[in-house]
């Protein structure tokens, strides 16, 4: 009876996280340098459904969703870090640099 509940649990969690998340595209990689003004790095993407920014660089960089911005405002990234949300952005994503130019990866996944 207590492996019959388990399961039974399990199937009630894992069914509609699967719907939900539903197949994906191969993930898209590429390799961004963010400078010290703030661009576009990723457009709006509506099927966007998983998202790693990673910093390589030596200084901090700094994400925005809603524009580009002059300050050191938004989310930090900062040196060796990465940002990994739960809930994906479908937002054109910005990227400036607190200082120099930094060499960003970018991991994008769609679905279908």
């Amino acid at each position: 009876m207590k492996q019959f509940l388990c399961m039974l649990i399990a199937v009630a969690i894992l069914a509609p996280l699967q719907s939900f998340a539903g197949p994906l595209k191969v993930f898209v990689q590429k390799e961004y340098s963010a400078g010290t003004t703030s661009a576009l790095a990723l457009a709006e993407n509506q099927s966007r459904k998983y998202l790693l920014i990673q910093n390589k660089g030596s200084q901090d960089v700094y994400l925005k969703f809603v524009g580009a911005s002059s300050s050191t405002e938004g989310v930090k990234i900062i040196a060796g870090g990465n940002y990994e949300p739960i809930l994906v952005p479908i937002n054109a994503i910005y990227l400036k640099s607190a200082s120099g130019t930094q060499t960003v990866t970018i991991i994008e996944g769609v679905q279908q």
